[in-house]
């Protein structure tokens, strides 16, 4: 399979919408292509602290390859356009491309 391929399904988010929500437990593998988005935990107060800013290429939930809910979520912060990809397609990929799965796991971006 090629990289290229395993991201087939597009979505589009306006700025400020959400991508992906804390607590979430999203089928779907997710990769920002274009735009600019944010990684997010609520704090205690209710107020919202981003933990890391996503450019394109970047992963918004890789971890949910081996984590099911998501510990963040993750907003837009430009018109944004995201690529899906279900998670078996995502391991299928890594088991065939061994020079891929080295780069995804060295990835520590999400």
């Amino acid at each position: 399979m090629r990289p290229a391929r395993a991201f087939q399904r597009h979505a589009s988010f306006q700025k400020g919408g959400n991508i992906l929500r804390e607590g979430e437990q999203p089928e779907h593998l997710h990769v920002l292509i274009d735009g600019w988005a944010a990684q997010c935990v609520t704090l205690v107060d209710g107020s919202r602290q981003t933990t890391a800013f996503l450019m394109p290429g970047d992963f918004c939930n890789g971890e949910t390859t081996l984590l099911r809910r998501l510990d963040h979520g993750v907003v837009a912060l430009t018109p944004v356009t995201i690529g899906t990809a279900m998670r078996e397609r995502l391991i299928a990929l890594l088991l065939d491309r061994p020079n891929v799965a080295r780069a995804f796991l060295a990835d520590d971006s999400c």
